[in-house]
């Protein structure tokens, strides 16, 4: 790859507005320029006493983008911002960040490796109560088993299975994860 053809990856601001970051990543996208969002998956509860799993970034605020040079920064910017306006939206980008009158930042070849892995989508399951194994003690302290302690059998899309007593007799039984701790 020749030296004007290789891409710098530069930090963007966005205005403070819940998962902006994401929006402007895509409308990057769309302008056929890389951009990235490092998020962490975290799992949280709804209103009505469920669960689900949301995206948050790990720098709000902020969007990597892939530039030849960083020139190409201003059209881009101009084209997003006035795209929000024209749709009623605040101008979502600031601008590049960098020292005060100097050149923007440059992320590292190291930063950007990392933070490529950290926006890659995550097809893995995830245990969100990681102290539990298969075999460890749980004690049940809510839900219609409240009260009752038990062991993990197995995980489950909806909690873990687990055995406990019931009517003089063991019974294998599926927690809600919302209902159950580590003992």
């Amino acid at each position: 790859m020749s030296a004007e053809n290789k891409i710098s990856w530069y930090v963007v601001r966005t205005v403070p507005r819940f998962q902006i970051e994401f929006e402007v990543r895509h409308a990057i996208a769309q302008r056929e320029h890389p951009a990235m969002v490092p998020f962490e998956e975290k799992w949280i509860q709804k209103r009505d006493g469920g669960w689900k799993e949301r995206k948050f970034p790990l720098f709000a605020g902020y969007v990597f983008v892939g530039l030849r040079d960083k020139y190409e920064f201003l059209p881009l910017r101009a084209f997003i911002n006035d795209l929000a306006e024209r749709m009623g939206k605040v101008a979502p980008i600031l601008g590049l960040i960098g020292p005060t009158g100097g050149q923007p930042a440059r992320l590292t070849d190291e930063q950007v490796e990392r933070y490529k892995q950290a926006s890659a989508e995550s097809s893995t399951e995830v245990n969100i109560h990681k102290a539990l194994q298969i075999g460890s003690p749980i004690d049940v302290f809510r839900g219609p088993w409240g009260g009752r302690t038990s062991a993990v059998l197995e995980f489950t899309k909806k909690g873990v299975k687990g055995e406990i007593e019931l009517f003089n007799s063991m019974h294998i039984v599926e927690f809600s994860m919302r209902d159950i701790r580590a003992a």
